[in-house]
């Protein structure tokens, strides 16, 4: 944010409407930016929903390496997928009925996430921040 000087009382409103214009015009373009990025892709869901049941720790890996890419939108990925750990160690890959309900779960997980939704710019924000030297972090409320 600017310091925004004026020699009146007008100006200085005038100054302040212009940067607000401003603003909002770039929070449009970072919309209709985000609007086109907010989605998952079809094609990798659709290959998670066909996937086989792994038969090898080798299938696993790649089957954890796809829905691993989705894994921020996915609360609670990480326990889902933590059956998965004691199959890939050396020379323990048996599929059980664990195993199975743990592949099934994380499929539908991956494959159904929460819709993502981009802010609504006709609403404030409060935007909490926190900087130092040598860093920056920022919380939208």
């Amino acid at each position: 944010m600017s310091t925004t000087r004026s020699s009146s009382v007008e100006e200085h409103i005038d100054r302040i409407e212009g940067e607000v214009r401003q603003t909002t015009s770039e929070l449009s373009e970072i919309k209709e930016t985000l609007s086109a990025l907010v989605h998952t892709d079809p094609e990798k869901t659709e290959c998670m929903i066909s996937w086989a049941r792994p038969n090898s720790p080798k299938a696993l890996r790649g089957f954890l390496g796809l829905t691993g890419y989705y894994q921020t939108f996915i609360k609670g990925y990480g326990i889902l997928a933590a059956p998965f750990t004691r199959l890939l160690k050396k020379h323990s890959f048996e599929w059980d009925q664990k195993a199975e309900e743990a592949f099934q779960a994380l499929k539908e997980a991956v494959t159904s996430p929460p819709t993502l939704a981009l802010p609504n710019f006709e609403l404030e924000f409060i935007v909490e921040a926190d900087a130092s030297g040598t860093g920056i972090g920022a919380v939208r409320m």
